[in-house]
């Protein structure tokens, strides 16, 4: 055989033992999905925001009021590390259980400048792995590359956090909602009303029996004042409870807006009771469909 075309061959080869060690190293993670399925099952509040579709319709700049922008820690990090998320993440799925939270986020990200950020704070780290203690006394971050552009990060009293996604996929996973943004409400969370603002408080007792509560960000409707609506999706164990639920959930809101015309002479528009006495509601099936339109008038006054 040719020298060179046994060269060739051999490079050949050899390229093809790399790529399929690295492609088993770094297995390949395509779907959003995917990304939500890794997070760890249980009693979890879930939450996923697709920045990348934010940025492309817009709604990205109503959040400028609340990015961690004037943060000093988050400032330093991103001067550090050069990562800005509203700029560099695409996609960041997460999970909060009280102890922990777990994020899962992809976008462009500059390993090295991770690390360096890590060691100068007080931290470690392997090849792929780091470690750094947080802000908050007591507390770490520990953060791992999956892949070129996806990293992990566990920040919580545990510093083997990271241990908590599931590694191992299978079957098709699917996710709660198709919005840009959404929440799935961990059940704890209605069963400590006294935790919520008081205007939530209306709301809690009808949907504590829901199976699943989905809250997600949509863009508003093309004619509509609002800058984008929040909807609210409940499953409940049967169409009664769910027809139960609704109906509750119009008489609380209209409840909330009797007391405002008393205490204000009218629904103040522009605060959070506002925001809630604009809700409305349906029942289908087994589900609860609710919707409140958020005005810009709102956003600036929660900033």
């Amino acid at each position: 055989m040719h020298p060179l075309l046994s060269l060739l061959l051999l490079a050949a080869v050899v390229l093809a033992l790399a790529f399929g060690i690295h492609r088993w190293r770094e297995p390949a993670i395509i779907t959003d999905a995917q990304l939500v399925a890794l997070l760890p099952a249980g009693e979890r509040t879930v939450f996923f925001i697709d920045f990348a579709s934010l940025r492309r319709s817009g709604l990205l700049k109503f959040f400028a009021g609340v990015q961690p922008g004037e943060d000093r820690d988050y400032q330093q990090f991103v001067k550090d590390t050069e990562f800005d998320y509203a700029r560099d993440a695409d996609v960041l799925a997460g999970s909060a259980d009280g102890r922990d939270v777990l994020f899962i986020a992809r976008g462009r990200f500059d390993w090295n400048s991770l690390k360096r950020y890590a060691k100068a704070h007080g931290g470690a780290c392997s090849s792929e792995r780091c470690q750094a203690p947080a802000s908050t006394p007591g507390r770490w971050a520990c953060f791992r590359r999956l892949t070129p552009d996806v990293l992990v990060l566990a920040v919580g009293e545990n510093r083997e956090a990271l241990t908590k996604f599931r590694w191992v996929l299978s079957g098709s996973p699917e996710t709660p909602a198709s919005a840009p943004v959404w929440v799935r409400v961990a059940p704890a969370v209605f069963r400590n009303p006294a935790a919520l603002p008081a205007p939530l408080r209306l709301f809690d007792a009808a949907v504590q029996q829901a199976e699943s509560v989905v809250i997600s960000l949509r863009a508003a409707e093309t004619g509509s004042t609002a800058a984008f609506n929040i909807q609210l999706d409940a499953t409940f164990p049967s169409a009664a409870d769910a027809q139960a639920a609704g109906k509750q959930l119009q008489l609380n809101t209209n409840m909330l807006k009797l007391a405002a015309l008393r205490d204000q002479g009218r629904p103040e528009t522009g605060d959070l009771t506002g925001l809630l006495t604009a809700g409305t509601f349906e029942s289908s099936q087994t589900h609860v469909y609710g919707k409140w339109p958020v005005s810009q008038q709102v956003l600036r006054a929660l900033e």
